[in-house]
């Protein structure tokens, strides 16, 4: 099983440290059972007998400390384990390709890593098997050696009642697949209703409607289907444990007339009895603990198998970024495809030939699905394209997103980060920061203080915006995508984007790739590509005043 292999790979000494202590207390369990009966049945312990009082202690001391020292062991293993493999869930999405990532969806996120905790309780349920199975091991065959018969009806009760569990356990196992499934529903509805606040705030009937119809609908099928297989485990543990009685009271009361039983015998018996019931009920109940393992790595698995798919990324340095000499870029019979699921296509965009010299504006167009967002996506290194070539400087770019070393981009949905990642200036020493904010202008909404702290990112939607070109200029690379920049600025800025701070950037040596509706600016550029149905529509070259 991969859990298994798991904290092999963490640990090799796992495994042997693991098989050492189930010998140790195999030992000490033997020797605990044989002084317990051998003391009821006042029996000899062969040369030990005046010491089995001290003899029992010393097993209860040696085996206490062999599990705590295990435990402690195998805690520390999995505090690290645990926090390494959420790093990791969250490093497969850092490197997987982007449309990789637009199928997993958030709430898959969220779910892995949920199922990632679940690293945690493993060695404890591994340490309850070996402690279990061991006192078992060690019952039944003290059984077999003072009493066979005994040997056989309590082997033929255990095998019976792990016959009955795991056949339940099968159809529980499916109750909990739909249960995670139904978790993935709800990180989604939630994220919806957390994300969607101020849509759902403004439209009363969609706010009840993602409340009553989804996320309530959800809770309560989830809560019935829990409720369902908790009490499915509930009955599995209360026939477990009502089932060692019903051997008593055969022991006790039927077999003493159908058999010769003598009360040594009979002791002997009651008293392994009793010495079972707790290990095998913590074996059984280990059951669900090892299905829900089971269900979460498998969820792991699938998740791993989503994230798979990568770009291969060849990093350049800051400096080699902004230095990095661009002259032109050229697509040829660049084709690329979206498909769902099951592999069927969706879209087709392409096969896409043209080139992009250095200095050029560009305007994109294109109606709804015509392939101007996808065609910025190969552009900007996101997606990878099935076939063709794309060159950078006449050079054959092996890696689309090697193209990210020398594109800013701001998308129609930009994110202002909470930190300052790029370990940017934000302070009024930084000179070049001081003139993108003027030339934005929000030099009157923006306070630079001496401190090197986020700027206030409590803006309007437009000033978000244009805080996001800042934060793209300042990247100091020679490419500029801008997907829809000026949709939500109001027409006396729009107009000063175009006329003013186009000109400046083209004069910096910029080449700006704009995606844009406002047809009545298409003379500031160089150039107007239209997209229609996945491929280029029209191509000309404009006159800029």
């Amino acid at each position: 099983m991969y859990f298994l292999n798991f904290f092999h790979r963490e640990s090799k000494s796992f495994y042997i440290n693991l098989f050492v202590l189930s010998v140790f207390n195999s030992l000490l369990y033997s020797g605990m059972l044989y002084i317990i009966t051998s003391s009821i049945n006042e029996t000899a312990l062969f040369v030990l007998d005046e010491y089995k009082g001290m003899l029992f202690l010393s097993f209860i001391i040696l085996s206490f400390i062999g599990n705590k020292l295990f435990q402690n062991y195998s805690a520390r293993l999995t505090n690290r384990v645990v926090y390494r493999e959420e790093l990791a869930i969250i490093e497969r999405l850092k490197e997987c390709a982007y449309n990789n990532f637009e199928k997993i969806g958030v709430e898959k996120v969220y779910t892995a890593l949920d199922d990632s905790k679940v690293l945690g309780g493993i060695p404890g349920l591994l340490l309850t098997l070996l402690n279990s199975t061991i006192i078992i091991f060690c019952g039944l065959i003290f059984l077999l050696y003072t009493f066979s018969f005994g040997f056989l009806m309590v082997f033929a009760m255990i095998s019976i009642l792990f016959l009955f569990y795991w056949q339940r356990n099968v159809k529980i196992q499916k109750d909990l697949n739909i249960l995670r499934d139904s978790h993935d529903e709800f990180h989604k509805y939630l994220r919806d209703f957390l994300v969607g606040v101020k849509e759902l705030k403004t439209n009363r009937d969609r706010n009840d409607s993602v409340f009553h119809d989804y996320i309530e609908k959800n809770r309560k099928k989830t809560q019935e289907l829990d409720l369902k297989t908790l009490l499915k485990y509930i009955f599995n543990e209360i026939t477990g444990s009502y089932s060692w009685y019903l051997v008593l009271f055969a022991v006790i009361f039927v077999f003493p007339s159908m058999f010769e039983f003598s009360n040594e015998k009979s002791t002997t018996f009651v008293m392994v009895i009793f010495y079972l019931m707790g290990p095998v009920s913590a074996l059984i109940g280990s059951i669900d603990d090892i299905t829900r393992t089971k269900i979460a790595f498998e969820r792991i698995g699938k998740f791993q198998k989503s994230t798979s798919s990568k770009l291969d990324f060849d990093k350049l340095s800051k400096s080699e970024s902004r230095s990095l000499e661009f002259t032109s870029i050229e697509f040829k019979d660049v084709f690329y495809q979206h498909v769902d699921d099951k592999n069927n296509v969706k879209f087709n965009l392409g096969p896409i030939n043209l080139k992009i010299i250095k200095g050029e504006v560009i305007f994109i167009t294109g109606g709804n699905g015509s392939g101007k967002s996808t065609f910025m996506y190969l552009f900007a290194g996101l997606y990878k394209p099935i076939s063709g070539t794309i060159l950078l400087n006449g050079k054959e770019v092996k890696s689309p997103e090697y193209l990210a070393n020398c594109i800013s981009s701001v998308f129609t949905d930009h994110h202002l980060f909470s930190e300052n990642y790029d370990n940017l200036n934000l302070t009024n020493e930084n000179q070049e920061l001081n003139k993108l904010i003027k030339l934005v202008k929000l030099e009157d909404i923006i306070d630079l203080s001496n401190q090197e702290k986020l700027l206030d990112h409590n803006l309007s939607r437009g000033q978000r915006k244009r805080m996001s070109l800042v934060y793209a200029l300042m990247e100091r690379k020679p490419l500029i995508i801008l997907d829809e920049w000026a949709a939500e600025q109001d027409p006396d800025f729009k107009k000063y984007f175009y006329q003013t701070i186009l000109t400046q950037l083209k004069k910096k040596g910029k080449t700006i790739i704009a995606i844009t509706h406002d047809s009545q600016y298409f003379d500031r550029a160089d150039r107007h590509i239209d997209f229609e149905f996945g491929k280029i529509n029209k191509d000309e070259n404009i006159l800029v005043k």
